[in-house]
């Protein structure tokens, strides 16, 4: 499989990098595909360095300025023009149409946290969903010099949806049961933690909130983190002593929090695993597939924009329908059955 992605990758983005030289489509949703291929590149660089290692050789101000530029377009300065604005997308793409592409664009910005993961597969499939749904611009703009049938597009955005939603909540459910999924805890662990170029790894928006935070820890004396992170751990240690729970069932433990506060987690982790249990972090979801929400169910860096994430929460009414119910919960209850053997020491 992994051989086969990495085909299929190289293909959409051999693809999308000639995008941007053709002048098939016209009006304003040639500008809206030419425009969301520049930023697909650049987070296909952004895989690319993370997977060479380049990235974690340039310098703090660089890896400022590509965290800025990843985010630009969705910033409360910008997003009146910005694609991932509904508003702005209707007014600029017509109505209905406006409302799917701009899903799309939210969609494809959930790929920068996978380029930083070095996720290919996730990468690929909404690589490859932006051009079907380019594709279909093409045709009908070749043949008719108008936009395809509203149906059609939404027919695309659907069964994408169907056929990936499976896989999509089974890797969502190993982050939160397996440990061994440790993209967060080895940045946490092994970083040099006074080297706040690390921050820039999660694939978050970081903020200057983000980056005093991490100042204020460093400057801490050992003792005081020690005494801040004790008080995290007992806390939870001795909630299960009050609720007359048997702790020592649990393997796991799940930790989330916001970006800047590494060091005392550090020190979290260490203490639960001296209380038996392995650390399960991960990401707040960001993508309509993995469990998008206003709320940070997860690690999180600051929201780049929050009308941005409002205006987003209910982007699953697109596409959402009895049987796509019944197809996610059945996604759910393959991904359970798969892992059950993890499910029980949560």
């Amino acid at each position: 499989m992994i051989g086969n992605i990495r085909e299929r990758y190289g293909l959409a983005r051999g693809r999308i990098c000639r995008l941007g030289e053709e002048e098939g489509i016209g009006n304003a949703y040639g500008s809206y595909f030419r425009k969301t291929a520049v930023f697909l590149q650049e987070v296909a660089q952004v895989y690319e360095e993370a997977q060479s290692g380049r990235l974690y050789e340039a310098s703090l101000e660089q890896l400022q300025e590509r965290n800025k530029k990843l985010y630009w377009d969705i910033l409360p300065e910008n997003y009146g023009e910005s694609y991932g604005n509904p508003g702005y997308a209707v007014k600029a793409l017509g109505e209905g149409w406006g409302q799917l592409l701009s899903f799309l664009y939210a969609e494809l910005r959930s790929m920068i946290a996978f380029a930083y993961e070095k996720d290919v597969w996730e990468l690929t499939i909404r690589m490859e969903l932006f051009l079907e749904i380019y594709t279909a611009f093409a045709c009908a703009w070749e043949e008719e010099k108008e936009a395809p049938e509203y149906g059609s597009l939404q027919q695309i955005i659907y069964w994408f949806v169907s056929d990936y939603v499976g896989i999509s909540s089974e890797k969502r459910l190993r982050e939160q049961l397996c440990p061994e999924e440790d993209f967060a805890l080895r940045i946490i662990m092994d970083s040099d933690l006074d080297d706040l170029r690390y921050l820039y790894y999660f694939g978050e928006y970081i903020t200057g909130q983000e980056l005093e935070t991490a100042r204020l820890l460093n400057s801490m004396p050992a003792e005081e983190i020690d005494r801040m992170a004790q008080a995290y751990t007992e806390g939870y240690r001795i909630g299960f002593e009050v609720c007359n729970k048997d702790i020592s069932k649990k393997k796991t433990v799940n930790i989330q929090y916001r970006l800047g506060f590494e060091r005392m987690i550090r020190k979290a982790v260490q203490n639960f695993a001296a209380m038996g249990l392995q650390p399960s972090i991960y990401r707040a979801g960001a993508s309509s597939l993995r469990g998008k929400s206003i709320r940070k169910n997860g690690f999180s860096g600051s929201a780049a924009n929050k009308q941005y994430e409002y205006d987003h929460k209910e982007d699953e009414a697109l596409y959402l329908d009895g049987q796509m119910t019944n197809r996610r919960l059945e996604g759910m209850r393959e991904a359970f059955e798969h892992l059950k053997d993890r499910k029980s020491v949560v």
